[in-house]
């Protein structure tokens, strides 16, 4: 029967497949607090955590495209609550860097087939497009929509700040991915020699579009142990452009490295880093 469910496409097909509408308890008890990953009608994907406290908060992903390095990640915060025909109602708002989209508010019926779940809005007209939607378990994955957005909340989750000798074994000579403090993300070494070389994708907003420019720079440890970069942007056209240099505290959760301007300031924003597989 879970095999079945890989091929659905419309709720007809769904329902055909036996698969069961979700009630309101249901959802509350499989869904909420678990990262939920899927695609999106418009290409694309998202990943999402419908907190038990009605707050909605994840990141998605435009359809892929043929760059060497992660594509702008939009951040997704909004609202959900379950309406008296227990759908899943949300209003969500899509963000990136300072430009942000409020989406109109929806309500949706949530089915389940084997171990994968449905979203349709309507539980009765048998040619409505559905998605698929996971629950992501992975231990070693720390979710996206569930990473801590700043110092305090990466301290309270248990993360270890590295020593300069972690760094050097843990990510030295590897590359290293994520998203960029002003937009965008970034495919990055910091190699033994102390040379820094890369990739960055910069947001060319309104759009989820991106282009992609080389990056090289150097990079040391200060006294207390942060790592300290000098990096230079070449885009493919106009002069190039000289990141000022930059110490940060780094940090390891799980299998997830995050990176902050501070070590002691529990409101210092954090990003996450991770090795390229």
């Amino acid at each position: 029967m879970y095999s079945l469910a890989l091929a659905q496409s419309n709720l007809g097909e769904l329902l055909d497949a036996r698969a069961t509408r979700l009630s309101a308890q249901q959802f509350r008890d499989e869904i909420v607090q678990r990262s939920i990953f899927g695609p999106l009608a418009t290409g694309g994907s998202l990943e999402l955590i419908y907190a038990s406290n009605g707050m909605l908060k994840g990141i998605g992903m435009p359809p892929n495209t043929e760059l060497t390095i992660p594509v702008t990640q939009a951040q997704i915060s909004g609202e959900w609550t379950i309406d008296d025909a227990e759908r899943v109602c949300s209003s969500m708002k899509m963000g990136v860097g300072t430009v942000s989209t409020n989406l109109p508010p929806r309500c949706q019926f949530w089915f389940k087939l084997g171990n994968a779940y449905f979203v349709s809005d309507s539980d009765s007209d048998r040619r409505t497009k559905i998605l698929r939607r996971e629950v992501k378990s992975s231990s070693a994955h720390v979710a996206a929509a569930a990473v801590p957005s700043d110092l305090g909340q990466l301290l309270d989750a248990g993360a270890k700040r590295l020593t300069p000798e972690e760094f050097r074994q843990g990510l030295v000579q590897r590359v290293v991915v994520g998203a960029a403090a002003t937009g965008g993300n970034l495919e990055i070494m910091y190699a033994t020699n102390g040379s820094i070389a890369g990739l960055t994708s910069l947001p060319n907003a309104p759009q989820l579009n991106t282009i992609t420019a080389p990056l090289r720079g150097e990079w040391d440890f200060d006294k207390d142990g942060r790592v300290c970069a000098v990096v230079e942007i070449t885009p493919s056209s106009g002069p190039p452009t000289v990141v000022p240099r930059r110490c940060q505290a780094w940090y390891k959760l799980g299998g997830t490295y995050f990176l902050s301007d501070s070590d002691t300031d529990r409101h210092a924003k954090v990003l996450p880093r991770a090795l390229k597989q």
